[in-house]
This record gives C-alpha cells, structure tokens and sequence, in this order.
C-alpha cells in the first residue's frame, strides 16, 4: 500500500481557481476541500511573510501544466513560459475588470447601525445579572 501525498497527478485547474488555479489544482490532487488549501496557504502566507509563499506560489504557477481538459484549450504556439505570461496577463486583467459591488453612504450607513444595534444587544446581555448568574451555574456544575 502506497503512503503518498497526492492521490492523483498534480495539475493547475485554473477553471475552479480564484488567481492560476495551484490551490484548486493541490486539493483535487491531494483530495481535499479547495477552501482548506486555500486557507492554509493565506494563513502560512500572513506566518511566514507574502514573499516566501508568493514566491512558492508563481513557481508552482509555471512549473505546474494545466490539467489535461483546460491545456486542449491552450494554444499550441509559442513556449511554455510565453504562455504562462498570457495566462498571466489574462488573469489580472480579468480580476480588475470585475464589476466592484457599489454601495451608498446610506446602505453602508444602515449596516453599521445593524451592526452597533446587535453589539449592543450582547452587551446588555454579558453585563446583565442573568448572564453572571448563568456563568457561576455553569461553574458550580463543573466543580461537582
């Protein structure tokens, strides 16, 4: 019985990707959830400095094909590298061409008061009586 890493070939899949796909790419690999890669790799991001992992993360980018389905799709002329710059290039200008969601003083305005309103609400309620009542209970309990 085989003990290994990944339980398939390790593509990027840049249909399922946020950026080029390596995370998507690792977790079908690794059968995992994609959100749990993606985690890891933004909490050993803000641990270990952007560069480190940045770094890791575009070499993973041009060392990794594309997986099978999205490569037939690729154009077949120029090198490998010029094709990743492409891809590259493609890719950030999709990211800034997205539409930002546009929100009014007003609906910002509403939100931070919903927001205030339920802060305040469990404020009222940690300093209230009950809730240290509640907590002594809840400690006699556990002492028995």
């Amino acid at each position: 019985m085989s003990n290994t890493l990944f339980k398939k070939p390790l593509y990027r899949i840049p249909e399922k990707g946020k950026v080029f796909g390596v995370c998507a790419g690792i977790a079908e690999a690794g059968e995992w959830d994609t959100w749990l890669v993606r985690a890891i790799v933004l909490v050993s991001a803000f641990l270990t400095g952007f560069t480190l992992v940045g770094m890791g993360y575009l070499i993973a980018f041009f060392v990794l094909d594309p997986k099978p389905s999205a490569a037939r799709r690729m154009k077949e002329s120029g090198s490998r590298f010029s094709d990743r710059v492409k891809e590259a290039k493609e890719t950030i200008s999709n990211i800034k061409s997205k539409p930002k969601q546009n929100k009014s003083a007003s609906q910002i305005k509403e939100q931070l008061l919903t927001v205030k309103k339920r802060v305040e609400g469990i404020e009222a309620f940690v300093t209230s009586k009950q809730y240290i009542l509640e907590k002594e209970f809840q400690q006699m309990k556990k002492g028995q």
